[in-house]
């Protein structure tokens, strides 16, 4: 038994831990003669060169923790989990009576109420207990106090059905101790670490106890404060999921933060049956698939807003906004239909009164022309000419066009103080950062957009789901600090009741009953292609198909339907309310998602929804919520969704770190090869995007991954917070036919397949860039446009090129065209692709975009891995084919990070070497099928064959892709040659062939070797103005590298 103060011991006490439990692991240090105890339990693991010969501690660390010496208690870490039986003595966590203050990067004070040993691993609490209160928590599954050699932790590691209770701290684990088993962490993020290769793994002692089958309980503080709430959720989330892989069930406890921000508090305050009845509603509030879930907030640390709120609303409707009186920045969360857009209707019209610039940006021009009719202003496509442009006092526009080239001609600094406002902030800043119709101009678009919101006098922020990312990015690049209004409003009287299915089939049933019993409804698709099982135009033609008396009655409204003048949809968007009135069954796609307010009343009856993982789980939520009525909504989720980005990345660090890593290694490679914007740029950071930016981008990236990671459960947590009833209905015993539903789908395809192979095609350029830049096409005009484009791309048009184009295979064709056939093409394709980005980024590249379309470096490495000579079409292969496992064998941690930079991710050490090519492959658009045959191998084991599945058009495609690189090759080697001709003169074309003297090659070698570096342009200018110049220039000009070349013709005094 430990020496324990009174003061200590009544802490402990105040916390619910027994007595015996304090008294067994802590110690207290109040000796008034320096408690040089409590140093040592600190200092224990200090590594000899921070101590001196005698072994004292550098004078730093006594200095560090000289306040140690005014006492304290220290809690140990109680028994070993790795080694059963041995005590814990040394480490622990020690708690000063006067804690240490440090200052942290900001200037602002921080108390540390814990010290924690130094240079050491952190470990876990494993608190120590007497033999008859083991009995007590143990003995319902089989612990008996008699066996002397076991202890209280060894027989729980040994009996995987006793549950176990994490939680932080160690008196929190003691209050647990009380009742169970319960382990204390030293810091909620202390659980798991990163591997070598940056996953996230669990620490020892949790792989110790995490083993299938046993109950874990996640028993962490609810806090009140925002920042707080997104880090424990972040940290109980991983942990959760960590947990789950090893096969443990796992329950994340919640209780509302008025009865106790820890669980002692709760204990204390509310006895046990509080925590009894904490866990009982986390059991019943994971939902539907609570036996895979568990209760998280999962995306609640990415959505919520860890900003302390300048006002709190409660208010089914926003209300009125004193703009005028606010910072510069004003964001504003406030739920779907609570008004934020009639609360920023009058500022609008006010400052329209005064003579104010106002811009209004978005990301959907569905949205912007709503917004443009409601605040009676113009929108930018009703703009016809230049001159009506530069007089307008408000435009909307959509932030694509936040470019000098766009239809805008927008230039940012003729906006210069004006008022900006955003609606659906969040969407647009993932629209402006990811989406693939800001690709070409991005650099320009993030610069205009900056430009404005620094130089504005007002910015407003509107969102539903505004959250931390948003404001901390508008608040960077406006350089003000925001003023947020959040409305917490509930809708209590309409919420929905949400069924969820577990198939497509038995949600198409549902609907199909709804509409034979002669309700209206409306469906919401995630697909509108004619190659979408669950798409808009699979379901239409199936639903007419079943109703032909109600087809006149069916609307599709997706994004090609409504930009087709023969379809009935075309022109709606303005008028849907009254539109709908007619219509019994309503197909909708995303391009219904914001922008278009459905507030007619008692029209439909319930609401349908297939979503597979492509839209984000906000986005799901804000689909079904286009009926503002509480009917029921019928929903279909994936449980994972398939729309990644960045490879999946869930780490913001690592992202950006590798990003970084492969964008300065290409942008060296393209120096090399003489590109004058690399060239003349002074810094190469000049080149890449803001560090604000990249910031942004990544947090959104991971913030997207994590929804898709357990897509069913975000969507469906998200619904359970916003305060809606989840039934489980995945036992729903009626289902469509799916082998009817794919044959609709195949006829679809095979129509649209052969109305783009047989249209009649567009003859010149000309012709498609006019109709490129049609917003309204026809149904043979898209034919016409995709002809086209797939001609210009492939060389051909064929189904079997559709197929392939419609599967996404053209970049990673490209890839197996470089490693193949067309390596000598690959550096001068990239030296093209990103002069074409600096030239339309403003001298910028944004680098998420630029790596995709570089892959010189890609191709060196599986050059180096000799992938080429293992993509033989129809080789059969298995795990214990050799050249399999040498291939398999190159892969090391470090490798697959290195290859990651690259883009070739999700490769795991534990894979396989077929599990492995299989992915590699993936990523050239080549399938390993399995034969279905199996082999004996070496070891005695039957292992399937597998072999190599090349897409059937590769042998046209490649022989076009080589005559168009040819014809490239050969026109910029005349352009080439005419332009030294006209920058050099015929100076260097008579020199005669001498051969390069040993001076002239030293200062070759000196330059060549600066290539890469900001000091070469330095070394050049000196060199052209020296005597060494004079006796060697023309050797040196002939024998040169092309970017020290380009450099001296720029700077040699011809």
């Amino acid at each position: 038994m430990h020496k324990i103060h009174p003061k200590h011991l009544q802490e402990w006490n105040e916390s619910g831990v027994p007595e015996h439990i304090t008294n067994l692991n802590v110690t207290s240090y109040m000796d008034d003669q320096g408690n040089y105890g409590a140093l040592d339990r600190l200092l224990y693991g200090l590594p000899k060169k921070f101590r001196g010969n005698t072994g004292r501690p550098q004078p730093y660390y006594l200095k560090k923790y000289d306040h140690v010496k005014n006492g304290g208690w220290h809690c140990s870490g109680g028994e070993s989990l790795l080694e059963p039986g041995t005590q814990n003595e040394f480490w622990g966590t020690f708690k000063p009576e006067t804690p240490r203050v440090t200052i942290d990067e900001k200037g602002r004070e921080k108390t540390l109420k814990y010290e924690n040993p130094v240079k050491v691993r952190t470990e876990i609490f494993a608190l120590k207990t007497t033999k008859q209160h083991a009995e007590k928590i143990l003995k319902p599954y089989g612990y008996n106090k008699k066996n002397k050699k076991e202890t209280f932790w060894s027989f729980v590691l040994r009996k995987a059905d006793v549950p176990i209770y994490l939680t932080e701290g160690a008196k929190k684990a003691g209050c647990l101790m009380d009742k169970v088993a319960a382990l204390g962490l030293s810091g909620i993020y202390n659980g798991y670490r990163r591997n070598e290769l940056g996953e996230r793994t669990l620490i020892p002692e949790l792989e110790a106890i995490a083993v299938p089958g046993r109950p874990i309980y996640i028993v962490f503080d609810e806090d009140e404060k925002e920042s707080a709430k997104l880090n424990t959720f972040i940290a109980s989330r991983q942990l959760e999921l960590l947990l789950k892989e090893k096969g443990c069930i796992v329950t994340v406890v919640r209780w509302h933060s008025s009865l106790g921000k820890g669980c002692d508090d709760l204990v204390v305050n509310h006895g046990w049956k509080a925590l009894e009845q904490a866990i009982e509603f986390s059991l019943d509030d994971r939902g539907p698939q609570s036996e895979q879930n568990g209760l998280t907030l999962r995306l609640f640390d990415h959505e919520s807003l860890g900003y302390t709120p300048n006002e709190e609303r409660d208010s089914e409707y926003l209300g009125k906004v004193a703009f005028e009186t606010m910072n510069k920045l004003v964001c504003i969360r406030s739920p779907k239909g609570t008004g934020k857009t009639t609360s920023i209707k009058p500022y609008i019209e006010y400052l329209l009164a005064q003579g104010k610039r106002v811009i209004i940006t978005g990301h959907r021009t569905n949205l912007l022309r709503s917004l443009a009719g409601l605040f009676g202003v113009v929108y930018i496509d009703d703009i016809s000419k230049i001159s009506e442009l530069t007089n307008c006092q408000c435009i909307a526009l959509c932030v694509n066009s936040l470019h000098s080239k766009s239809k805008a001609f927008f230039e940012p600094t003729e906006w210069k103080g004006s008022h900006i406002v955003i609606d659906e902030a969040t969407q647009v800043l993932k629209h402006m950062f990811t989406c693939g119709t800001c690709k070409k101009y991005r650099p320009a678009i993030l610069k205009s957009f900056k430009y404005i919101c620094n130089h504005a006098e007002k910015i407003v922020a509107a969102d539903a789901d505004l959250n931390t990312n948003t404001v901390k990015y508008l608040s960077r690049v406006s350089k003000s600090s925001p003023y947020i209004i959040n409305n917490k409003y509930a809708f209590q009287n309409k919420k929905w009741n949400v069924y969820n299915v577990a198939k497509p089939e038995q949600l198409l049933a549902a609907a199909y009953k709804s509409i034979e019993k002669g309700e209206n409804v409306m469906i919401c698709l995630s697909g509108q292609k004619s190659n979408s099982l669950w798409g808009t135009q699979t379901v239409e033609r199936y639903i007419k198909g079943k109703f032909p008396e109600i087809a006149p009655y069916v609307l599709r409204y997706d994004s090609e339907s409504v930009a087709d003048p023969e379809h009935p949809a075309y022109g709606t968007t303005s008028v849907l309310n009254d539109t709908l009135r007619k219509v019994k069954v309503f197909i909708t796609s995303p391009t219904l998602g914001t922008g278009v307010d459905l507030h007619l009343k008692n029209h439909f009856s319930k609401v349908f929804g297939i979503f597979l993982g492509v839209l984000e789980p906000s986005s799901v939520r804000q689909f079904l919520a286009r009926v503002r009525e509480p009917v029921d909504r019928w929903i279909c989720l994936s449980k994972t969704g398939h729309n990644w980005m960045a490879g999946g990345a869930t780490n913001e660090q690592q992202l950006l770190k590798n990003t970084n890593k492969a964008v300065q290694a290409q942008i060296k490679m393209l120096q090399k090869m003489g590109i004058p914007e690399i060239d003349e740029a002074e810094n190469l950071d000049d080149l890449t995007p803001d560090t604000v930016d990249l910031d942004c981008w990544a947090e959104m990236v991971i913030s997207h991954n994590l929804g898709m990671k357990d897509y069913s459960a975000n969507v469906l947590e998200g619904l359970a917070r916003e305060g809606h009833n989840v039934i489980d209905m995945s036992d729903y015993d009626v289902e469509v036919d799916k082998g009817e539903v794919r044959q609709i789908r195949s006829e679809n395809y095979e129509q649209h397949k052969k109305e783009v192979v047989e249209v009649h095609p567009l003859e010149t350029e000309e012709q498609f860039r006019q109709l490129d830049g049609k917003n309204a096409k026809t149904k043979m005009e898209r034919n016409q446009w995709k002809n086209w484009k797939l001609s210009v791309s492939y060389g051909a048009v064929t189904p079997e090129v559709i197929e392939t184009d419609d599967k996404n295979l053209y970049g990673k064709l490209k890839t197996l065209f470089y490693l193949t056939e067309g390596q000598e093409y690959v550096q001068q394709d990239d030296i093209n692709s990103a002069t074409f980005q600096f030239q339309n980024g403003d001298g910028e590249i944004w680098t998420p975009d630029f790596m995709k379309t570089q892959k010189a470096g890609l191709i060196k490495v599986l050059k180096y891995f000799k992938l080429d000579g293992l993509i033989e079409e129809g080789k059969p292969y298995c795990n214990s084919t050799e050249e399999l496992i040498d291939f398999r064998r190159q892969f090391t941690p470090q490798v697959m990070k290195d290859i990651a930079c690259l883009g070739v991710t999700g490769l795991k050490t534990k894979d396989t070497p077929i599990q492995l090519f299989k992915k590699v492959l993936s990523f050239l658009g080549i399938k390993l099928q399995s034969t279905k045959k199996r082999v004996k191998a070496k070891n005695g084991k039957r292992e399937y064959l597998y072999e190599i599945k090349k897409p059937v058009v590769l042998s046209q495609v490649f022989t076009y892709w080589k005559e168009k690189a040819e014809q490239r090759k050969l026109a910029i080697e005349e352009k080439e040659r005419r332009r030294l001709e006209d920058k050099a003169g015929s100076v260097y074309d008579q020199l005669p062939p001498n051969p390069v003297s040993d001076i002239a090659a030293g200062i070759i070698c000196k330059l060549e070797d600066l290539i890469g570096s900001t000091k070469l342009l330095e070394e050049v200018k000196s060199l052209v103005r020296s005597e060494d110049w004079e006796k060697w220039g023309d050797q040196i000009f002939m024998n040169a590298a092309p970017a020290v070349r380009y450099l001296i013709l720029a700077h040699a005094p011809l």
